[in-house]
């Protein structure tokens, strides 16, 4: 006599800042094989269905590949509670610092003119990580890009605590023992609300009067022809890029679907890819989530031999000329180094540049 397999399922949830988010999985049975499915979105609305086996497998591998993927979705904060909370009862949750920071929409060249002209703040996009720094009294927390508290260089604890307040906290990129500081979201009190243009101009100053070079003011042009003179220096010197921001616009945590309030313009192309497998020669195979959630390769990249191989799995940045339509692998990609700050549902063709079609291209064939 045959006993019925009970199906395991699932359902997850992550609310922080403006994101509030779930995500289901479940294992389906077809006739004696199994599916694992899904389903992800913002709660409360229509939600993007999906796959993890492309047919029908024995239940022993949809079970590994239904536990692979809820313990994948924990580790980027996902819980079972429907709070939400970010990494609740799990290894990280300890080092939830509850700041989140402020993400911004890629521009498309093509309205940069727009961007000059206008009444936004310009300022120069540095090729480094995202840091949120808070200072209460002689405590400095450091939180990355995913609000985790993380480990600060001793130079910019010192030069944090040697600015004239005691209670602030600062939005900068990390570079070397430098924090580049844009913004600022406390000042004896919570500025999140005020105009960019406030916090800015409060920023400036309590930084450049600082003795202290490891914490530095990425100063902002306010004028079209201060702003096309600062694009035009960008440029030259061959700068990671540009960021537009709105000055009457307030601190909002979290990436809008679209627009948004502020912009960067990035002069050279870089993503972040999920190591997929080692390759002969010091190179890895990279891969990238689909709009059903499905792994996609995008290539391979060679690893220099002063850097160690990143470890299956991992999250690494590539920079490159552009993807390639239609196999979405990358023209001439240099590999950057590992990343451990970006959320790996992040991972998506949707973030790549792809190669602009001219006349005669092959995928402009029907």
């Amino acid at each position: 006599m045959s006993h019925a397999i009970t199906t395991p399922s699932i359902s997850l949830y992550y609310q922080q800042g403006s994101s509030d988010k779930e995500y289901h999985a479940q294992i389906t049975a077809v006739d004696d094989l199994y599916l694992v499915n899904f389903q992800y979105g913002r709660r409360g609305s229509s939600l993007t269905s999906g796959s993890k086996t492309s047919r029908p497998v024995p239940f022993d591998q949809a079970t590994k590949i239904f536990t692979k993927l809820i313990l994948e979705k924990k580790a980027k904060g996902y819980t079972e509670g429907a709070t939400g909370v970010p990494y609740q009862d799990s290894s990280k949750s300890g080092r939830v610092t509850g700041m989140l920071p402020q993400l911004l929409n890629p521009l498309d060249e093509s309205r940069l003119d727009e961007f000059l002209a206008n009444g936004s703040y310009a300022q120069e996009k540095k090729n480094g990580r995202l840091l949120q720094l808070k200072r209460e009294g002689e405590l400095i927390t450091g939180a990355n890009k995913l609000g985790l508290s993380i480990a600060l260089p001793d130079p910019i604890v010192h030069a944090v605590r040697a600015l004239p307040c005691d209670d602030l906290a600062l939005v900068g990129e990390w570079i070397g023992t430098t924090l580049h500081c844009f913004d600022l979201t406390r000042y004896d009190q919570d500025v999140m609300r005020q105009p960019y243009a406030t916090r800015y101009h409060t920023l400036a100053p309590l930084i450049e009067a600082s003795s202290h070079r490891a914490v530095q003011l990425i100063t902002a042009a306010t004028t079209p022809k201060a702003k096309r003179a600062l694009y035009e220096r960008l440029r030259t010197e061959h700068a990671e890029g540009i960021v537009f921001k709105d000055p009457v616009a307030p601190y909002t945590p979290g990436r809008p679907n679209s627009g948004g309030p502020q912009w960067k313009l990035k002069f050279k192309s870089s993503s972040t890819f999920i190591v997929k497998k080692h390759n002969l020669k010091r190179s890895v195979e990279m891969q990238l989530l689909d709009s059903q959630g499905i792994f996609v390769s995008s290539g391979n990249v060679s690893i220099p031999p002063n850097k160690s191989i990143p470890p299956i799995h991992s999250l690494i940045e590539v920079e490159y000329l552009y993807a390639i339509n239609g196999s979405h692998h990358l023209h001439q990609p240099v590999y950057l180094g590992p990343r451990d700050d970006v959320d790996r549902g992040d991972c998506r063709l949707t973030q790549l540049k792809y190669q602009p079609l001219t006349d005669g291209d092959p995928d402009d064939d029907a």
